[in-house]
């Protein structure tokens, strides 16, 4: 039985969406443009595929539960559980930009974020991990809650 939410935040990656949109018109303008038709089922795939991975990483949902933390992406995949038992602080974080978006190693540890700079740091029991959103008080504040 899963224990009740006392936290559940989705943050989306707002300049996403423009992105997937203008990289449509790449392939679309070459193949237009008299390259290589025969190309062009490879190109769509190559694409479809490319876009589906992206589109996968635009939303990132925080759920805090009195058992656990829960990260999951988009399509529910990829996801991840941290036990509440192996926190030992979480505290708001402003990380550097050039740590960027996605699931990532960094010098703090294992990042999971969607956009943004705002993160809220965990130590766990055996490292640090971050995980970053818009709303790192409302997290922090329900990660203190016992």
């Amino acid at each position: 039985m899963d224990c009740p939410a006392l936290y559940r935040h989705s943050q989306a990656s707002p300049p996403a969406v423009w992105l997937v949109a203008c990289c449509w018109w790449i392939p679309v303008a070459l193949l237009s443009a008299g390259h290589d038709p025969e190309a062009a089922p490879y190109v769509l795939g190559i694409l479809v595929a490319a876009t589906v991975v992206y589109v996968s990483f635009l939303r990132l949902t925080v759920i805090v539960t009195h058992a656990e933390i829960r990260l999951a992406y988009t399509f529910g995949w990829p996801r991840r559980r941290i036990d509440r038992g192996r926190v030992i602080s979480a505290v708001p974080h402003r990380i550097p930009w050039w740590y960027g978006w996605g699931i990532r190693w960094t010098p703090k540890g294992w990042m999971w974020n969607a956009w943004g700079r705002n993160a809220v740091l965990l130590t766990l029991t055996d490292r640090e991990f971050l995980i970053g959103t818009d709303d790192a008080g409302g997290l922090a504040a329900a990660l203190a809650l016992h």
